[in-house]
Formats: structure tokens, sequence, C-alpha cells
């Protein structure tokens, strides 16, 4: 009976270790590549949030009202 858990437990950790190993290996985007890829840019101060459509405590969009100090690009 502890073979057959043993084998179990081991099955469950290589098919885990499997699907950590084939997991994505892009590398995150630098700043600078967010940067150029983006048609807009600003320096922002947050003012407000407020959850949207909140149901039992959970919201699922989220409004933020903002005052814009500088904008760096605009297309």
């Amino acid at each position: 009976m502890k073979i057959i858990i043993f084998c179990c437990f081991a099955f469950i950790v290589l098919k885990q270790l499997i699907i950590i190993a084939n997991a994505c290996t892009c590398l995150p985007a630098t700043t600078e590549e967010n940067y150029c890829g983006s048609d807009w840019a600003a320096h922002i101060l947050p003012l407000k949030k407020e959850k949207i459509n909140e149901t039992e405590g959970f919201s699922k969009y989220v409004r933020y009202t903002v005052e814009i100090l500088d904008i760096y690009k605009a297309r």
C-alpha cells in the first residue's frame, strides 16, 4: 500500500514539474519597450478609486479619477 501511495505522489510531483518546465519562457517587456510600444504615456495623480457593478463585495471593474500632471507621449 505504501508503494502505491508513493508512486501516486511521485507521479503528481513529476506531472507538476513537467507543467512548470513547459510554461512560457518569454521575458517580460522592459520599461523602454513598453514606452516605445504605447500610444499614450503620462504622469498621473490618482484622486479616487470606485468599484463599478459591485456584487457581494466583489467588483470586476474599477473606475479611477486622476489628475494628469505631465503628458510624455500623445498620438
